[in-house]
């Protein structure tokens, strides 16, 4: 029973070593992935046939033993097959071995095929004794020949190969050639122990190699290959959250840009238009007489006229988003909370004003800031540009109202009209 359990134990060996590449996705590149597993099936049919082999001749089941045997040959010729069409498309060479071997590998399965057929007739291959005992034919040592021949071909061209490529891959082309040549090195051996598993032993030596110094290194570089991509993804992604945080940052306030106003109302805008019930208010805000302090004091002075009323419209309004959506022009956006509480942050806002006195180099009565709101109102409002309308409007009365209360005005500069 030990060729039963050399075979036994190669075929578990096979299975339990390669089971991501037979049952699943070994990590490999699709190209080789597809005839690699396919010679991995190859080789467990082999195994399977050299098992069944072992245990019909212990038991001396006569009746099963010959076409056990015929599936043996099937499943050998099957698996020397697939290894010379993952050998040319691993190696994937262009020149005379890459032409002669597929060619040279079907000649292989189909002449084993018609031997299979004639045996049937006439026993060239092998036939079983009176005694249900095997025996050899002719025609078995010419197949082991050609076998041998062929297994010659795949080792040279993986040698060749190897010599001939860089170092990132020259060692698993080596480790092809070097599985070639056990399973050249075994059966020629077999040849004379047509009794011993040595073929079997071979496959499962020779796919070993494969997968420690093969497939094993593939993973490796398909595993490098995908995390490099997703650092470049990530990459990416940080650069296009950077790109979109400075289109929609407002560079000298540091508040959202008229860009992110325009996405947050196209936002408001579709949800309006899905039915949604909405809550929420807009107030609008002016710096006023900004062109006057720039004329007359600089747009430094200008600048951290700005600067100052976007910390106050942030300091009042803290959990709104707010904008700076023009020159001079601010917007902040109420919802939950803020939205019940609007009357007195309007009112926090206005009494605070004189901070800005202290935040800007100029004359007082030049700086205030008019502030407008509307809440929405899905009675009157058909829109969102309807909201701001009506905050826009209420902005200008009191813009107009502070105007009327800065009194005598700076000498050459008018008192700026509501249309500011």
């Amino acid at each position: 029973m030990y060729y039963s359990l050399v075979c036994f134990l190669a075929l578990a060996t096979l299975l339990i070593i390669n089971h991501d590449v037979l049952f699943g996705h070994g990590g490999v590149s699709a190209k080789t992935q597809r005839v690699y597993r396919r010679f991995l099936y190859g080789v467990a049919a082999y195994h399977t046939a050299d098992l069944l082999w072992a245990i019909l001749d212990h038991y001396s089941i006569k009746p099963l033993l010959f076409a056990e045997v015929t599936f043996y040959f099937g499943a050998l010729a099957a698996s020397v097959l697939f290894w010379t069409q993952y050998v040319v498309e691993y190696l994937d060479r262009d020149n005379a071995f890459r032409r002669i071997l597929p060619g040279a590998g079907w000649a292989f399965f189909a002449g084993t095929f018609a031997l299979v057929l004639v045996n049937f007739v006439h026993p060239v291959l092998f036939w079983l004794d009176e005694r249900g005992g095997y025996q050899v034919g002719p025609a078995r040592y010419a197949l082991l020949a050609a076998l041998i021949a062929l297994l010659l071909l795949t080792v040279i061209h993986a040698l060749i190969t190897a010599s001939r490529t860089e170092d990132r891959v020259r060692a698993r082309h080596y480790t092809i050639g070097l599985s070639g040549l056990i399973m050249l090195f075994f059966i020629s051996i077999q040849i004379f122990f047509p009794l011993l598993p040595l073929y079997t032993v071979a496959y499962m030596l020779g796919c070993c190699l494969l997968r420690s110094f093969v497939v094993e290194q593939e993973k490796n570089e398909y595993r490098l290959e995908l995390e490099k991509a997703l650092e470049n993804e990530k990459r990416h992604l940080r650069d296009l959250v950077a790109a979109q945080r400075i289109a929609f940052t407002d560079p000298l306030t540091q508040l959202g840009s008229k860009s992110a106003y325009a996405r947050c109302v196209q936002k408001l805008q579709a949800r309006l238009d899905k039915g949604e019930s909405l809550a929420f208010a807009l107030a609008m805000f002016d710096c006023n007489n900004l062109k006057q302090i720039n004329d007359n004091h600089g747009h430094c002075i200008g600048d951290e006229y700005l600067k100052a009323s976007g910390r106050l419209i942030c300091s009042t309004f803290p959990d709104c988003a707010a904008f700076r959506i023009g020159g001079d022009e601010f917007a902040a956006l109420l919802t939950g909370e803020a939205l019940s509480r609007k009357d007195e942050m309007i009112r926090e806002f206005r009494a605070r004003q004189p901070e800005l006195f202290g935040a800007v180099r100029t004359e007082k009565n030049f700086l205030s800031i008019a502030v407008g709101l509307a809440v929405f109102d899905p009675v009157i409002d058909y829109s969102i540009d309807d909201v701001l309308r009506r905050a826009d409007e209420d902005m200008y009365r009191d813009k107009h109202e502070l105007k009327s209360k800065m009194g005598v005005q700076p000498a050459g500069i008018s008192v700026p009209t509501a249309s500011e």
